[in-house]
């Protein structure tokens, strides 16, 4: 194959976590106790990707009781006034998928924290290390809601918002022949992470695949689009490659691009 190098001027998924069988410490909430009802939305228009619940959609959510009333309690390993407990949207609402997902207020009204992701995995009892391996759009996105008012009662609200970043990448090119098999990968990039949804924080595995395919957003326009978790990218180091039949294009970042949460990078290639 053909390669050339070019240098750009300054600017998916599948789910898994380490497995632990927690369910005797969070058994079914008593009849007595009152559950919490929550209003969940999301508020997604900063960039692409999900941009709204379906029906059928599971969210997990944690509830995490304060020690102080002050200070913002978040997920620990077991303990946990809800544990990933799995909400449904139906037709008539969010609901727990099963009674012993319904999630309760503390009894001796200690002020909850509650943390929320999508999409729902059982596999997820380790709130400070969910794993993420990345796979392409549409389905490879990450949504978190926090809400950390320290309630004892009510409804609680919570607003998703993009835990991931996206890559929008637009191909241009004069008297370029761009053919149909036209592809555009992310090459030196950590696309396997352990998340911390109370802190945010992500630790890459060295163990996750390097390349990741960018699907197709835009045929006619040449869009191409892909979630990453959120990194830092190297200046001088090689971000991008297109191929375009048997010639591969390699497009090297001048300055350095932070994927942050939430974030949408756009990037405009033109082939030579």
């Amino acid at each position: 194959m053909n390669i050339r190098r070019l240098l750009i001027p300054g600017v998916l998924l599948l789910f898994g976590a380490c497995v632990q069988d927690h369910s005797a410490e969070y058994p079914e909430p008593s009849s007595s106790a009152k559950e919490v009802n929550f209003r969940i939305h999301s508020s997604l228009s900063t960039r692409a990707g999900k941009s709204d619940f379906e029906i059928g959609d599971s969210i997990g959510i944690y509830a995490v009781k304060r020690t102080t009333s002050a200070t913002v309690a978040v997920p620990a390993i077991q303990g946990n006034q809800a544990h990933n407990a799995k909400w449904v949207k139906t037709e008539d609402g969010w609901k727990p998928a099963t009674p012993i997902d319904k999630v309760v207020w503390s009894q001796d009204s200690s002020p909850l924290d509650f943390y929320a992701y999508w999409p729902y995995s059982r596999e997820a009892s380790r709130p400070d290390s969910i794993l993420f391996a990345v796979n392409v759009m549409p389905d490879a996105d990450v949504l978190r809601a926090a809400n950390i008012q320290g309630l004892t009662d009510g409804e609680v609200e919570l607003v998703f918002q993009h835990a991931f970043s996206l890559v929008e990448v637009e191909i241009l090119g004069e008297n370029i022949d761009f053919l149909p098999e036209l592809a555009v990968k992310a090459i030196n990039v950590n696309t396997k992470t352990a998340w911390n949804i109370g802190t945010e924080t992500f630790i890459h595995s060295e163990d996750g695949a390097t390349m990741v395919d960018f699907s197709v957003e835009d045929v006619e326009k040449r869009i191409f689009r892909v979630v990453l978790p959120p990194q830092q990218i190297a200046a001088e180091t090689p971000f991008l490659q297109c191929d375009n039949g048997d010639i591969a294009y390699i497009y090297t970042p001048a300055e350095s691009i932070d994927l942050r949460v939430g974030s949408l990078q756009k990037i405009r290639v033109t082939l030579k």
